[in-house]
């Protein structure tokens, strides 16, 4: 790759373009033993399945770091170049008569790029301020390889020791040591295969 700034993230919806998990806590703990072998206690102690439904939710949450955050976490790691990280909980307004999908795949890009008015949607002011908190970090990142502006929470490059990841939700605030159980445990899986 080439060693550049980078800007890279995903939304918490993200979890859903593989379906609404159905898995047992039997069938999960089946799979992770299968799997993992003599490291699947480690993997069920981050990842539990003590009933059906933390077992549905411990899938959802290994769908979305593994499609989304692991490989971000990865490529910071190697990039020489600053790398800022997000993970965005930003649940847009609903749009009537559709379906409510919450923080769904690429639902923070029409705020990134300044776009909600192509969208037909009834907007409120939470939305317009999100709007202008993404899309500034965005244009900053754009013209100094920076997102950092004054005025807006502090976004420290990702790095292997701090590991901070920017939560752009219903508050935006720098995470410190984010995910760092579950990404050393996955850093951990893949290396041990």
């Amino acid at each position: 790759h080439n060693n550049v700034p980078l800007m890279m993230g995903w939304v918490t919806g993200d979890a859903l373009l593989f379906g609404k998990p159905d898995i047992s806590a039997e069938k999960f703990k089946q799979q992770a033993n299968e799997k993992y072998g003599i490291n699947a206690a480690a993997y069920l102690e981050i990842f539990p399945a003590d009933n059906n439904e933390q077992a549905e939710l411990s899938q959802s949450r290994i769908n979305l770091l593994s499609f989304a955050g692991f490989p971000a976490y990865l490529l910071a790691g190697y990039n020489s170049k600053p790398s800022f990280i997000y993970q965005s909980s930003y649940v847009p307004t609903d749009k009537p008569g559709f379906p409510d999908y919450g923080a769904f795949h690429t639902s923070e890009v029409p705020y990134a790029l300044h776009t909600l008015h192509l969208w037909k949607r009834p907007w409120k002011k939470r939305d317009y301020d999100m709007q202008e908190l993404m899309s500034t970090y965005w244009i900053q990142f754009i013209k100094k390889g920076n997102p950092n502006v004054k005025g807006l929470p502090e976004w420290s490059p990702y790095n292997k020791t701090e590991r901070a990841i920017l939560e752009m939700g219903p508050t935006t605030i720098l995470k410190p040591a984010f995910l760092k159980k579950e990404f050393d445990l996955l850093q951990q899986l893949a290396h041990d295969k």
